[in-house]
């Protein structure tokens, strides 16, 4: 990998609390930031405490307003991704999803949100990937991938680097955690695919191992 020439050449520190990207794409954004339109978001007040403390408080998530959407994203994502890199078993992910949407001042899990917004974010890059394949399959040039292309998903639907900047607002609050973990497994997975997106399918095979459908998630 030290010898391949892919794209852009970024490389990120994926460091864990703010300010930790190179790039400095983590700084400025917070969890009370608002999105570019609102009009597609919902706020989710959730609860949060610091460890060794018993004081919770309440803050506000950006969570997409198109539930079904949601649940497609989602369904891409552990369609065709999840199973080259298993990071989560589906069944807890969307447990803990549907908590957020259901249940007020839900537990806050820093590394499970997170993991979430990335997870949308990579869901929609491979949909983006495959809408635009398959509506012009005579493209062949970098400056023809499906990626560029605008208005393949539905208006109601967020852009995919704004999930990666939701997830930015909440990396300074990962912890020495498991969840924490797979969300960094998810970051990096991102940020790679951030700088070649119009390889997405090949992402898969170059990033990750072969591996058995019967190894665990992380976590597991």
């Amino acid at each position: 990998m030290n010898d391949s020439h892919l794209g852009s050449g970024d490389k990120e520190d994926l460091a864990v609390g703010s300010g930790g990207l190179s790039s400095g794409r983590d700084r400025g954004i917070t969890e009370q930031s608002v999105p570019r339109d609102p009009s597609k978001w919902i706020t989710v007040p959730v609860a949060t405490s610091n460890i060794g403390s018993s004081i919770s408080s309440t803050l506000t998530l950006w969570m997409p307003k198109d539930r079904a959407l949601v649940n497609k994203i989602v369904d891409v994502y552990f369609t065709r991704l999840n199973v080259h890199r298993p990071v989560f078993f589906r069944s807890d992910f969307e447990r803990k999803l549907n908590a957020l949407y259901d249940e007020p001042n839900a537990q806050h899990d820093p590394g499970y949100i997170c993991s979430m917004h990335l997870i949308l974010a990579l869901g929609t890059l491979s949909e983006l990937n495959h809408q635009g394949s398959l509506a012009d399959k005579d493209k062949k040039t970098p400056s023809d991938s499906p990626i560029n292309t605008k208005k393949l998903l539905p208006a109601v639907w967020p852009e995919h680097d704004e999930f990666f900047e939701r997830a930015l607002a909440v990396k300074p609050h990962l912890r020495v955690t498991i969840s924490s973990l797979q969300a960094l497994i998810l970051l990096q997975w991102y940020l790679y695919t951030e700088v070649c997106p119009f390889f997405l399918p090949l992402t898969v095979l170059i990033v990750s191992p072969i591996i058995s459908d019967k190894v665990a998630p992380f976590g597991a």
